[in-house]
Formats: structure tokens, sequence, C-alpha cells
């Protein structure tokens, strides 16, 4: 048992800066434009993440504009989008998506989008996005709906990976493999 008071105070002033970072770098966090959001699920196989940033709507007009067409799109703010599965994914009834890391991008249309899963997980936005280390390329419909998603938001369900953002939703239905 430690009595030196020196030594507890160093212990408690220790532990308070830890816990003043982290309640720091949580405001920052939702102060921020386009916070981080994580969504997983974890099946009897594994597990599968999606971690992006979450920009708002912020009554701009977004397809087209704000996030242009026929441009490849980061889906989301900052660091591209990252998508983790510990486990073989069958993508839209027939496409393999290997266990693996990927980041994930979009080629926005005012009819279907061509979804990307690249395999360097790790950059900045869509700037140095190398179609020539896309894993998985596929077309997938989007739809319209009449409430409005301030936040742009990904939720893993356990046969799709679902993307909402302004009235614009669309899904990508998977298996395990």
């Amino acid at each position: 048992m430690c009595t030196n008071p020196v030594h507890i105070g160093s212990i408690f002033i220790l532990s308070m800066s830890i816990l003043l970072s982290c309640k720091s770098m949580e405001e920052n966090n939702i102060s921020r434009p386009s916070p981080l959001r994580t969504d997983s699920l974890r099946l009897s196989t594994g597990k599968i993440t999606i971690t992006y940033s979450s920009p708002a709507v912020r009554k701009r007009e977004i397809w087209g504009k704000l996030d242009p067409y026929y441009k490849v799109w980061r889906i989301g703010a900052n660091d591209a989008t990252i998508f983790e599965n510990e486990m073989n994914l069958r993508i839209m009834d027939s496409m393999v998506l290997p266990k693996g890391k990927y980041s994930v991008f979009a080629i926005p249309r005012e009819g279907d989008w061509t979804i990307i899963f690249n395999k360097e997980w790790e950059q900045w936005g869509a700037y140095n996005y190398d179609e020539g280390k896309d894993q998985l390329r596929f077309d997938v419909g989007v739809y319209f709906e009449e409430d409005l998603r301030e936040r742009l938001n990904f939720e893993i369900q356990e046969d799709a990976l679902n993307f909402s953002w302004e009235y614009l939703r669309f899904n990508i239905p998977f298996e395990v493999n």
C-alpha cells in the first residue's frame, strides 16, 4: 500500500489528466462539423465494422452540387470511410468481398450509383484514390424518402449495409460467405 502523499498526488493528477483528455476528445468529436461515427455488427462468424465522418446537410443542396455527380466520392467527410469484415461476404448475391479492411467510395449519379471497396483503406478523402486498387465495384439503386436525414448515416444489419443522408437512401445486401 502506498502512503506517500507525493506519489498519491501524482497518480491523482495523472488520472484527472487522462479523464479530462478523454472528455475533451469526446466534446471535440461532438462539436466537429462531421463527427466520427462507427457502426458494427457481431455475427457468430466474426464482426463487421464501418467507420466514417458524418457531415450534416445544413440546408445545402447535396446531390449534384456539394457531392458532384460522376466523380469519385469518399461517402462522408475527412478520412475515407473504412469498412472492415472479419469473414468473406457475398455482396449483391453474386460478388465476394474477401475478409479485410477497405475504403468505401461511390460515384453518385442521378440514377444508380457505383459503390467501390478499395484495398487502400488509409487515405484522406478521394484525392489519392487509385482505381487499380479496387477490390470490388458494383452498381446499386438509390431511392428517395420523404423524411430528412440531417446527418450522413450507415447502419449494418444482419443482411445489408444501409446508407441514408438527406432524402437519399441505398442498401447493399450481403450474406456471410
